[in-house]
């Protein structure tokens, strides 16, 4: 059996980029393509533990979740996401 190369086991299609944000009070990460938003995975935290991932990547999630960002001064501009 043949052993796995390091890009069969990216997280993330190539092009989409990965960004730390604050979604329900508490840590997601934002995948974009270019500007535009992709996928939204959220951590529901509970007393330190991780008790749920919740994961969105239905277009109509995607453009709510995309006009909420972009109302927040701090999320709307990439370069701030970017840090």
């Amino acid at each position: 059996m043949a052993t796995p190369s390091v890009e069969e086991f990216r997280l993330a299609p190539p092009g989409l980029e990965a960004f730390f944000a604050e979604v329900n009070g508490g840590p997601a990460v934002l995948g974009f393509r270019g500007s535009e938003l992709r996928g939204v995975l959220a951590l529901q935290i509970v007393d330190g533990q991780v008790r749920a991932v919740h994961i969105a990547a239905s277009p109509d999630k995607l453009t709510y979740f995309a006009r909420q960002f972009a109302a927040l001064s701090h999320l709307g501009r990439r370069s701030v996401l970017n840090t």
